[in-house]
């Protein structure tokens, strides 16, 4: 071999050893108990034994490692397996670093992977060998086999049946496998059997050496010890345990409870409750009556609410407000004590919430989509000028439809500004403080200082907004790391806009009333659901995240509920040009959108992982730009009803996706 070749093979094995060892010291490392048996003795010029084992407690890393190396003295060669769950990129025996980091998230420790039992996962299965630090020329090889087992992390019992690779031994050997492993009592035998008990379990690498020769490949078997790796874990979870459920609809309180009554009738409804609703306070004020009941009903309600003094720009400078010395934001931070502020609000929810049958747990968010209100950020967006801020004179900033203070008309500074980023994190700072002490150990009523344990404080953004950025979400404009360790839950709300907004000369919150010929197509308008929360096309950042509202939620740890969502009913590609369609073909439709929404939330391993639950908006004119609605009520006797019959047979009849949320568990997995 040549000493080009040699530094080059060292290269590799190095950067690779490099990589791995720095992902396992983000974490608490403990030396393997496992213990390592000689079975035959080598030949006396040369020592076998295991490289140091890293052992660790259970933190959720999905990826198992075991090394070996022969040491000729002096010098020494060696063999490494690796196991762990095919998330990302293909299984490619190290021969990829940068899909290795994507498809292990080696880099920063955090792969926390869970599947639902009965259902199965692809798990890859990595040999190398031949890398280490021999400058010589002699060629020193391994014959070995590895097997991946599994293990429950609870009982120590190794489930039944295995899968077992051989390698044949020759010089730099690199060898993967994808493996379909099913969670059930047989993992690796790709039939049904009695699903797995929910628990955590363990991935275990054995790693025998068989022969090593030299100066050529092995050939034969021989003697040698088996080596055995019990790091990298996943869980396997109960059902889908789903919070399903809309926003209130009404221009009112009252419309609003009739509306969800009617959408959870068995006869023109969804065959089933709500467990999850979406609720606006249009004024700075504790949660409504409204509020109450349905959480009295089982609901978990995800409440947000406007900050006071809200209603506009009086003028086109950032900072100023119409009733206000100070901004909205920081306003709502200075309100702890009085009647509406923020002790009130986090009391109220924590009563709400411990109502006899009342649900486990109510979100609590000051400003949705706060990125459009920031007084000190440049936007640019929809069109206007790239130094576009809230507050700025139409004319370099095209109105954004749904930002509290619009008005019907534009006009210059009709787009409300609440304060800058620095008094969001400070306000959300605030929040956390009011609900680590404002409760007694019965409730929200007296607040004697116990943290109000079933109010989940909740960021709530576009997704494209909060997760742009090298590393995902590090460009936010909100600077969340001012703020992430005051927050519980992370709320996405994607819409799937289809045609109604396509019309090149039209801003985000125009409808597409004139559509041109190819305005309304796929390409140019259709979202699935996966592409608005885990687009595939999004890419990995330098940690190997999805760039997208799962990655994001995988980085940080965090559950998500998708707060908002809904989609474009979708253009029957002749001869209709409602809704924005213009004659021409779109493939999918409201119910093939649904079905699509179906899959990812029951088979995409972030999804089942992170995602907790979700609200339809079911909103129409005049309450929104956008007719979302496709469920008859008292107040829309005949909508757009594509997607309901889908709607009704997947979320509507799949019990997974809960009637109450009265014993759900916030974060079912660990």
């Amino acid at each position: 071999m040549s000493a080009a070749a040699t530094s080059t093979r060292e290269h590799q094995g190095d950067l690779l050893k490099y990589r791995i060892r720095r992902a396992l010291t983000a974490v608490a490392l403990l030396t393997s108990t496992l213990v390592a048996g000689v079975v035959a003795a080598p030949g006396a010029w040369a020592t076998v034994y295991p490289e140091q084992q890293w052992w660790t407690t259970f933190n959720g890393l999905g990826l198992s490692k075991v090394d070996m190396r022969v040491d000729t003295g002096g010098t020494y060669w060696k063999s490494f397996a690796i196991a762990h769950p095919q998330q990302y990129s293909t299984c490619d025996a190290g021969t990829n670093l940068a899909n290795q980091a994507d498809d292990k998230s080696d880099l920063g420790g955090t792969v926390q992977t869970a599947y639902r039992t009965g259902t199965s996962g692809n798990f890859c299965l990595e040999v190398n060998e031949g890398w280490g630090d021999d400058t010589s020329t002699t060629n020193l090889d391994f014959y070995t086999t590895v097997t991946l087992k599994i293990r429950d992390a609870a009982t120590g019992t190794i489930l039944p049946g295995s899968y077992t690779m051989t390698n044949p031994g020759s010089f730099h050997q690199q060898q993967s496998a994808s493996i379909n492993v099913q969670m059930d009592t047989s993992p690796f035998n790709s039939t049904a059997d009695p699903p797995l008990t929910p628990g955590t379990y363990q991935m275990v690498v054995e790693l025998k050496t068989q022969n090593y020769c030299t100066p050529t490949a092995c050939s034969t078997l021989g003697g040698g010890f088996t080596y055995h790796a019990g790091q990298g874990y996943f869980t396997v979870t109960p059902a889908y345990q789903y919070l399903f459920g809309a926003s209130g609809m009404g221009s009112t309180g009252a419309l609003k409870l009739t509306d969800l009554g009617d959408q959870q009738g068995a006869t023109t409804g969804i065959n089933k409750n709500y467990s999850l609703v979406r609720w606006f306070e249009s004024s700075w004020s504790t949660p409504s009556s409204q509020v109450r009941t349905l959480a009295g009903q089982g609901k978990a309600v995800v409440w947000s609410v406007v900050p006071p003094g809200f209603t506009k720009h009086t003028t086109t400078t950032g900072g100023a407000w119409s009733n206000l010395s100070q901004s909205p934001w920081a306003a709502a931070a200075a309100d702890v004590i009085g009647t509406n502020g923020l002790n009130a609000q986090v009391r109220a929810l924590q009563d709400d919430a411990n109502q006899t049958n009342g649900p486990s747990f109510m979100t609590w968010t000051i400003t949705h989509e706060p990125h459009d209100n920031t007084s000190d950020t440049a936007k640019g967006w929809n069109g206007g000028a790239a130094s576009a801020k809230c507050g700025d004179p139409v004319t370099n900033l095209d109105v954004k439809h749904g930002v509290p203070g619009n008005s019907a008309a534009p006009s210059a500074g009709n787009d409300a500004c609440f304060g800058t980023v620095a008094e969001f994190a400070a306000l959300y700072n605030a929040m956390k403080t009011a609900r680590d002490t404002q409760c007694d150990i019965n409730g929200g009523i007296t607040g004697t200082g116990y943290a109000c344990n079933k109010v989940k404080i909740a960021y709530i953004g576009v997704p494209d907004n909060m997760t742009v950025g090298t590393t995902v979400g590090s460009g936010d404009l909100m600077n969340p790391s001012a703020f992430w360790s005051y927050i519980d839950v992370i709320g996405g709300d994607p819409y799937n806009y289809g045609c109604f907004r396509k019309n090149a000369s039209n801003g985000d919150g125009v409808l597409n009333t004139t559509p041109a010929p190819g305005e309304c197509s796929t390409a140019n308008g259709w979202d699935s659901f996966q592409k608005t929360v885990d687009n595939p096309s999004a890419g990995t950042d330098t940690n190997g995240h999805h760039k997208t509202l799962m990655g994001l939620a995988e980085l940080k740890d965090k559950p998500v509920i998708v707060a908002e969502v809904a989609s474009h009913p979708g253009c029957d590609g002749s001869t209709e040009t409602a809704h924005g369609c213009n004659k021409t073909f779109t493939s999918m439709d409201r119910g093939t959108w649904f079905s699509d929404m179906y899959t990812e939330m029951t088979t995409n391993p972030l999804i089942l992982r992170y995602m907790i639950g979700f609200a339809y908006f079911h909103v129409g004119p005049t309450s929104s730009t956008y007719d979302w609605r496709f469920i008859p009520t008292s107040n829309n006797l005949s909508p757009d009803t594509r997607g309901l019959t889908t709607y009704k047979n997947t979320f509507g009849s799949d019990a997974n996706f809960l009637t109450t949320a009265h014993s759900y568990v916030f974060n079912p997995t660990p």
